[in-house]
């Protein structure tokens, strides 16, 4: 058997500081890219590149989530699961 509760916590905080990290070195890019006059569209597709970000992890804990709920996830180990490979978390579940 597994702790959920563990579980979360932990996917929680690899998601949050996952995200700040991307967060701030975007920022950090972006700043240079001004200092380099490039055109503001540039840094238009970087928020773009970190809204993406952020709803691709909010939909990956949620499908996570939903998917350490269900009963026949009773078995459940974190063997298996491939970053961006939400299949693989099927596949160990069912």
């Amino acid at each position: 058997m597994f702790d959920a509760g563990e579980i979360h916590e932990r996917l929680d905080a690899v998601k949050s500081e996952n995200l700040k990290r991307l967060d701030d070195d975007i920022d950090i890019l972006k700043a240079y890219l001004k200092t380099q006059k490039v055109p503001k569209t540039v840094a238009t597709a970087f928020k773009g590149l970190t809204i993406e970000q952020h709803v691709s992890w909010k939909k990956a804990v949620e499908k996570i989530e939903e998917l350490l709920e269900q009963p026949d996830c009773a078995g459940f180990r974190s063997g298996g699961l491939v970053a961006g490979d939400q299949t693989e978390i099927t596949k160990v579940c069912k």
